[in-house]
């Protein structure tokens, strides 16, 4: 069989025949041969090798390790320190690849993993305490401290995950709650269960111990209902990856980049005098807004409808409704009071930024005495579509 893009080949190909006996013929063909091969591929390597100066993305290794850094793109100004371009890629690729698994390991419910003290691991370590990683710890006492409930909507997070992994539309219409009346009573009792700090909570030990405790009632309904995840930070997980990555950075010296996650959340790192960062904001889904930082800044952007690359963490339903993972906890259904809204900070990282503005995000309507309170502080930027476009 003829393969399409061999066809129209045969009258432009020659065959070179090597007459037999000519063995000195084909031995110097085949040196050449070889010596073409090496040289391409040793022009290849040193091309790889050498990096270029100036902003560049930088790539983490691939070695089919799961990782945090699959949702994040990573961009640095290399050669504009001491050490040379190529020197600083091959160091930047080797401790963003090590922080990037740490995070997914630290932070991921799903992340199976016995070495690492992360949160997977203390959800199957209930009502006894337990010492975790160091910056698991820090993520859970900035939950408690803002009296978020959102991490507790673990159950109700896993069914969303599904149903948008689920390829097959029509099943996964049956992972639709506003298609399934029993999935909505079932989203609704998992909530009032997440609401209740009697039913679920965090207790904070210190040293990095920490006991989540869950009452016995919330347990029985566990069983009944084959719940085995009770603490998930769900939308929120990147924002505190891209706070650890940062740090992980920082601590290295490395502070002339910035960090993007595809699902909105941002660490630019950069503090030198007269560098500016631009930020292309895709308000209200047809235009798009650019914002310029000239300083170090943290960005949370939320919106209701998916931007490429949406990661796998949007759904529409046959009837043109988007489901979002920003679940309520007043009944475990998305919502979103307006479509997106943008969120910086020049003191606080991605993760207090969300936990800050999600109570405003996550509603029925834009409370717009709680958003003026909010903004009039010096720490933290709100803007919406009205508000940048001055309506």
């Amino acid at each position: 069989m003829k393969l399409p893009w061999n066809k129209g080949r045969e009258a432009s190909q020659e065959e070179i025949v090597i007459p037999e006996g000519r063995i000195l013929l084909r031995v110097i063909l085949l040196i050449v041969c070889v010596a073409i091969t090496v040289l391409s591929l040793a022009y290849g390597l040193r091309t790889w090798l050498t990096a270029e100066g100036g902003v560049q993305k930088i790539i983490p290794v691939n070695d089919r390790q799961l990782s945090s850094c699959e949702d994040f793109t990573f961009v640095y100004d290399l050669g504009a320190g001491e050490a040379s371009a190529t020197v600083e890629k091959k160091a930047l690729r080797a401790l963003y690849t090590q922080a990037g698994r740490e995070a997914y390991e630290i932070f991921s419910a799903e992340c199976e993993s016995d070495d690492c003290k992360g949160l997977w691991y203390l959800n199957g370590h209930i009502n006894e305490p337990v010492t975790v990683e160091k910056a698991l710890y820090q993520a859970l006492e900035l939950v408690q401290q803002s009296g978020s409930r959102y991490a507790y909507l673990a159950p109700i997070q896993e069914g969303y995950d599904a149903l948008f992994a689920w390829g097959d539309a029509r099943e996964a219409a049956e992972m639709d709650p506003g298609e399934n009346e029993a999935l909505r009573a079932f989203y609704a009792a998992a909530a009032a269960f997440a609401r209740d700090p009697g039913k679920i909570d965090l207790v904070l030990l210190g040293k990095d111990t920490v006991c989540l405790s869950v009452s016995e009632d919330y347990m029985a309904f566990a069983r009944e209902n084959d719940i085995h995840r009770w603490i998930d930070f769900g939308w929120m997980k990147n924002a505190f990856t891209a706070d650890y990555l940062a740090e992980s950075l920082g601590a290295a010296g490395y502070t002339r980049g910035t960090l993007i996650s595809s699902d909105g959340f941002i660490r630019h790192l950069d503090d030198r005098e007269g560098k500016e960062f631009t930020f292309l904001l895709p308000f209200s889904r047809g235009g798009v807004e650019e914002l310029r930082f000239d300083r170090p800044v943290s960005l949370v952007y939320l919106h209701d409808y998916p931007v490429e690359p949406d990661n796998g963490r949007y759904w529409t339903a046959g009837d043109g409704r988007v489901i979002t993972g920003y679940l309520d906890v007043a009944d475990g259904l998305c919502r979103s009071a307006v479509p997106e809204m943008l969120a910086g900070s020049a003191t606080r990282g991605c993760a207090q930024i969300a936990l800050q503005v999600a109570p405003l995000f996550i509603a029925g309507s834009l409370d717009a005495s709680a958003a003026a309170l909010l903004a009039s502080r010096e720490d933290i930027q709100i803007w919406t579509a009205q508000t940048v476009n001055g309506e």
